[in-house]
């Protein structure tokens, strides 16, 4: 058992608590709600490239709360 959930982990993005989340392959029911919030609180979220998402179902993303850490994570990914 977890006590752990990507829905808590993009609000504390979206409130600055992390700098960044890595999501790779939840249930859409686990990510949807706080994808939405952190987008909604300015958060910038791509793919792996970089490139700005077409779809909020995607679920291998990266979600930032800054234009720096993000490219630095690209870079990495």
């Amino acid at each position: 058992l977890t006590n752990w959930s990507p829905a808590l982990a993009f609000c504390l993005l979206a409130s600055g608590k992390i700098e960044s989340i890595i999501h790779n392959d939840n249930e859409i029911y686990d990510y949807i709600a706080g994808k939405l919030i952190a987008k909604e609180a300015g958060a910038l979220i791509s793919d792996f490239k970089g490139r700005q998402e077409k779809n909020d179902k995607n679920s291998i993303f990266l979600a930032s709360n800054g234009t720096e850490i993000h490219e630095q994570l690209l870079k990495i990914l």
